[in-house]
């Protein structure tokens, strides 16, 4: 075999083999992406059914405000408030936290 053909073979293996990782890399980062989105649908939905939780536990306390102490109603309602700020708290930091997708490469 002539060395031209030779060199060029190995180019076209060298080529081939940096087209994999690269292939190889953006499958990974897709991964880590959908992992990331899944984390994120599972914390969000979670909130979500919390807050109707805290939130019927304030409609709880108002619809009570007739039969128990004002104070306790207030307490009641002033603690699903500060439940719902550190559930908000929590879904912040988890949505800052998640990865964000690495830039695509240009395409040649």
């Amino acid at each position: 075999m002539p060395t031209s053909v030779v060199t060029l073979l190995l180019d076209v293996v060298t080529g081939l083999s940096a087209l994999t990782q690269k292939v190889n890399a953006m499958a990974q980062a897709e991964t880590d992406l959908q992992n990331a989105v899944a984390a994120l649908t599972t914390a969000v939905n979670s909130a979500v059914a919390e807050i109707q939780r805290e939130a019927a536990a304030i409609v709880a306390a108002i619809a009570a405000q007739g039969t128990t102490d004002p104070a306790t109603t207030t307490a009641a309602i002033e603690a699903s408030v500060g439940n719902i700020n550190t559930l908000a708290t929590n879904l912040t930091n988890a949505i800052a936290a998640a990865p964000t997708p690495a830039p695509s490469a240009p395409t040649t």
